[in-house]
Parts: C-alpha cells; sequence; structure tokens
C-alpha cells in the first residue's frame, strides 16, 4: 500500500501510528512524503496522506487548522517595491477588515462562529509568513498562513472531548490514530465542516493580503495558486486526510505546487512528474535541536530519487520577508 516517494526514511519513523494505519482495511492508500516526521509532541506523522473510505481519523489532520499556501502573480517589476510601507502593526501596512462581510455560511460550527470574529489581513505567529518574491523578473506575493492559535485551541479541546466521551484510554496510548469516527457520524461531519470553514477563512486572508499588497503598489494580480495542506475532506465516497500535504493544483495544463524553502533561499514551483498527485509542502527536515528548532534541507539538497516525482519549473527568488513575533511584525530584507 505504501508508495516509494520516501525510500531512506528514519526506522523510528514508521512507529506504531504507520503499522496501525497500515493494518486497516478501510484505508485504501497512505501516501508518506519526503519530509515525515514525528509532530505535535508525536501524536501524528506529519508529511502523509491518508485515504479511507469508512472513517474519518481526527488526529490525521486538522491542529495545524487552516494552514496553507498562496503563490499569486502581479504585472509589477522591482522597482515598483519601494512603495512598500514597512510597519509593525499590520504586514506591509495592511488595513485589517472584518471577516463577517466575506462569509457565506449559514450553518457554522463553533470554530466557524468563532472565526466570525476573526479581521483579514493579519498573519499569525510561528513558521507563517508573507513574502515578496520576483518570479521571472516580477514581483510575487507569497504567503503562508493558518488559523489563530486560540481558535486552534479550541478545536483542540473538541477533539479531546471527543476522545473523552468514544475512547479515554486514547489518552494514554502510543497511538492516536486508534481513535476514529464512521464517516456518517455528526461528530465527523460536524469535524470535517469545521475544517473546511477554517480553510475557507484562511484562503480568503491570502487573498487578502495579497490584493492589498499589490494595490498599494498599482499593481494588478493576474493568476494564483493556494492549495491548504492541513484538512480533511470528503472526496467522492471517500475521506482524505493530509497532514503537511498538498494537492498539485492544475493550471496550464500542468500540474503544478509551491515548495517551501525558506525566507532566505529560494522557493520553487514544481510540475508533477509522475502519477503521485500529492507533495510534501516543504524541503526535508534534515535535524531538530534540543530546543525543538528545526533545520531544514534546501530544495537542491533533494536527492535524486526525491525529485524524480517532481521537476523545478521557476525560481522564487526572496526580496522583503514579513514574519509576526507577539504583536509586532518584524521584516527581513534581501
Amino acid at each position: 500500500m505504501l508508495n516509494n516517494y520516501i525510500k531512506n526514511v528514519d526506522n523510528s519513523y514508521i512507529d506504531s501510528r504507520l503499522i496501525y494505519l497500515n493494518n486497516q482495511q478501510d484505508i485504501k492508500k497512505i501516501i508518506l512524503n519526503c519530509d515525515l516526521e514525528p509532530d505535535y509532541e508525536s501524536l501524528t506523522l506529519t508529511g502523509t496522506m491518508i485515504c479511507s473510505d469508512t472513517f474519518v481519523y481526527p488526529f490525521a489532520a486538522g491542529f495545524d487548522l487552516g494552514c496553507g499556501l498562496g503563490l499569486f502573480l502581479t504585472d509589477l517589476n522591482k522597482n515598483d517595491i519601494k512603495q512598500l510601507k514597512l510597519e509593525e502593526t499590520s504586514p506591509f501596512g495592511i488595513r485589517k477588515s472584518k471577516y463577517t462581510n466575506h462569509s457565506n455560511s449559514n450553518n457554522q460550527t463553533v470554530i466557524g462562529k468563532s472565526i466570525m470574529n476573526e479581521y483579514l489581513g493579519q498573519v499569525e505567529t510561528g513558521n507563517h509568513f508573507v513574502e515578496i518574491r520576483l518570479l521571472n523578473n516580477k514581483i510575487c506575493i507569497l504567503v503562508h498562513s493558518g488559523l489563530p492559535k486560540r481558535i486552534k485551541n479550541l478545536f483542540a479541546m473538541e477533539l479531546i472531548d471527543l476522545v473523552k466521551k468514544y475512547n479515554p484510554n486514547i489518552m494514554q496510548s502510543e497511538n492516536s490514530y486508534e481513535f476514529k469516527l464512521n464517516k456518517n457520524s455528526f461528530e465527523a461531519i460536524n469535524l470535517i465542516k469545521a475544517i473546511e470553514e477554517a480553510n475557507n477563512f484562511t484562503r480568503i486572508n491570502r487573498q487578502y493580503i495579497a490584493k492589498k499588497i499589490v494595490k498599494s503598489m498599482n499593481g494588478k494580480i493576474i493568476d494564483y495558486i493556494d492549495a491548504s495542506h492541513e484538512y480533511i475532506k470528503f472526496n467522492n465516497e471517500n475521506i482524505i486526510h493530509c497532514h503537511g500535504t498538498q494537492e498539485y493544483v492544475k493550471k496550464l495544463n500542468n500540474y503544478i505546487a509551491v515548495v517551501l524553502s525558506g525566507s532566505s533561499s529560494p522557493n520553487y514551483v514544481v510540475k508533477k512528474n509522475n502519477d503521485i498527485e500529492y507533495i510534501n509542502h516543504g524541503t526535508i527536515l534534515k535535524s531538530i535541536n534540543c530546543n525543538g528548532e528545526r533545520n531544514y534541507s534546501s530544495f537542491e539538497e533533494l536527492s535524486d530519487d526525491n525529485a524524480t516525482n517532481f521537476r523545478s519549473l521557476y525560481k522564487l527568488i526572496p526580496l522583503y520577508c514579513c514574519k509576526r513575533r507577539a504583536k509586532k511584525y518584524v521584516y527581513e530584507v534581501y
């Protein structure tokens, strides 16, 4: 069942979670990406896609609720960047806008109702960012964003309540995937709806940020791709779980995706090179130090075996990076 995307994964990563998933009759497909690693205190494995025809596995995706990546291509040249406003209170001087005006949802979950009190134009802490880059000498906006931490915590508490209700032994288990819900249950449908609402908010927020930045430079967005890499959703009769994994987006008869490599390194737009429809959202993790800080490889360090799954189409050159530190935004200029 497991694909050949990775060939040299450390055996310590192939633990009880993966063995358990591989033994479930309802799971029709598992994809392990080249950045497979334990995450969220080893509750789950990031860099995976799980396809089931019967059950929702709540811990298989969702903790990084709404997280995704948008790449927005513009008609602007590098000289137009002089109009950027670098402000500590807002990424590139963007004015916030109430999300309520952008939502058409009438059947909201607790998560959805909480999102209604949020504002567009913000980027949360962590590894999220807004970047200005060059692609073929044209400015592009790269936005990596998710939900505010307080809403993710609310989602986590809902999951914990479900575990306590249906399988409290999971709290002491070494395998969080043992907790699963029938796809037709109220809890499963509600969970998927909450994740859908989260991804809808973050997708609109990425578009809002990019549009505001480009408008401030008197330019236009001419094309974009936006892909979540944290979700559970229905796909025909199957339930797809993606954690740290994104689908390729079809553009101009190609299936393409953006691979992150860090703010000071080039990022890449890649083209699918075989029948594997999913790809990791970043380059490979090399190490984690005692403080939990991650050291990632560059795109160029990908092995030939991994690179055969996709090939580079475009290089994105870094110019500006904006990240949130507590209540302030900080900038790096390259």
